[in-house]
């Protein structure tokens, strides 16, 4: 038989591990800004790094940097979704403007590049499993990337352009 104090002190280890463990601090609106120049700097670097890799022949290192490079970014974005998640609600229509403006005018360029970058990605026989990693990699990227903005959506509740 179980004892009942024991159960009890199991669960309060539980409760103050999960407490002590939730996030204490919270985004602001000009962290999200600063968050979203950062995802625009990640994504045109791996952007480039797709654009330089060759059509043959290109280096297992070189597709290395390019793995690293998308999964670097994809944790970017898994991180601002929760750091959007943590803003104060609800954020001025200010706020919500700029934000939106600089996805618009930023980072959605950005990643189109990326996602068309991905897509050329040859499929040289030479590496192997690498472009199917690499094609994965963007897969998950793109699941990350379409949290983040859902979330964005439903934190920025103003219309773009207003």
């Amino acid at each position: 038989m179980i004892n009942i104090l024991y159960v009890y002190a199991l669960f309060f280890a539980f409760f103050c591990s999960t407490v002590s463990s939730a996030p204490t601090s919270r985004a602001t609106p000009s962290d999200i800004e600063a968050l979203i120049t950062e995802l625009t700097s990640e994504s045109n670097a791996a952007s480039s790094m797709l654009g330089a890799f060759p059509s043959t022949g290109g280096s297992l290192l070189q597709a290395l940097a390019i793995h690293t490079a998308l999964s670097n970014l994809n944790q970017g974005f898994q991180s601002g979704t929760t750091d959007v998640l943590s803003l104060p609600m609800p954020i001025s229509d200010a706020d919500a403007t700029a934000i939106i403006n600089q996805v618009n005018s930023q980072l959605t360029p950005a990643l189109g590049s990326l996602f068309a970058g991905i897509m050329k990605f040859p499929n040289d026989s030479t590496l192997g499993g690498v472009p199917a990693l690499v094609k994965q990699d963007g897969a998950t990227l793109s699941a990350s990337v379409q949290g983040f903005y859902n979330v964005l959506g439903i934190a920025t509740p103003v219309m773009p352009g207003s």
